[in-house]
């Protein structure tokens, strides 16, 4: 049995080992012969027994770049997962930080521009309708001046809402769209009051629906406003 030399790559040795004959061992046929392998991870050995041999097969040991070669896929995906992270959380906190400035600046023009010059007038020109606008009572001639007026405050509310483009296009044509609407409400009742008035065989206007009709199309219109504020608020 030849042991493996110093120096020499760390490969499988094997050894068997048989009990010697003597006169007082058990006959030749019969041969007592025992042998184990072992398989570690160290240079290679071999124990001698006096009645049996042990065989060790031996591993050569892992080189540090082998090791690593195992690992590197995963060390990657960790790698480029945290840098993913970092951009996802760079971007939402810029989102985050350009959403602010809009919502502020969108409260600011509807606080200090629209309200005052817009919001605040229609709804006092809407409360003013209840007691101001013309019935069966009404002269023809004050049916017409009211008429005018309103007509002239329904073009200078269509201007003074048109701010609302600046903050939002869409919100700007739901209100436009609403406040003709309201006009032509209002105009088709003083056109037929006035018919009336001159000629009383024509059909008398509702005045109670008017009113009704009026109030309905005015608090969708502060309605949409206000649900537009409410989503500035809430980014």
């Amino acid at each position: 049995m030849t042991s493996p030399q110093a120096g020499a790559p760390k490969q499988a040795a094997s050894a068997t080992a048989k009990a010697p004959s003597t006169a007082s061992s058990a006959p030749k046929s019969v041969e007592q012969t025992k042998s184990t392998t072992l398989v570690v991870g160290m240079p290679c050995e071999v124990a001698n027994g006096p009645t049996s041999a042990v065989v060790l097969m031996c591993k050569p040991d892992e080189a540090w770049w082998e090791k690593g070669l195992l690992t590197l896929p995963s060390l990657i995906t960790s790698i480029a997962a945290l840098i993913l992270s970092g951009l996802a959380y760079k971007y939402n906190r810029a989102k985050d930080q350009r959403a602010r400035k809009q919502s502020i600046s969108d409260d600011f023009w509807l606080r200090k521009v629209v309200s005052p010059v817009a919001i605040e007038p229609f709804v006092k020109f809407v409360i003013s309708l209840s007691s101001t606008l013309p019935s069966t009572t009404s002269s023809a001639e004050d049916t017409k001046k009211f008429w005018a007026a309103g007509t002239t405050n329904f073009g200078e509310f269509s201007a003074s809402f048109f701010n609302l483009e600046l903050i939002s296009a869409d919100l700007h044509k739901e209100v436009a769209t609403l406040l003709e609407a309201m006009e032509d409400e209002f105009s088709d009742y003083c056109g037929a009051l006035q018919q009336y008035l001159n000629d009383n065989t024509q059909p008398v206007p509702d005045h109670k629906q008017t009113l009704l009709n009026l109030g309905k199309t005015s608090r969708a219109m502060m309605q949409a406003i206000a649900k537009f504020q409410a989503n500035v608020g809430d980014d």
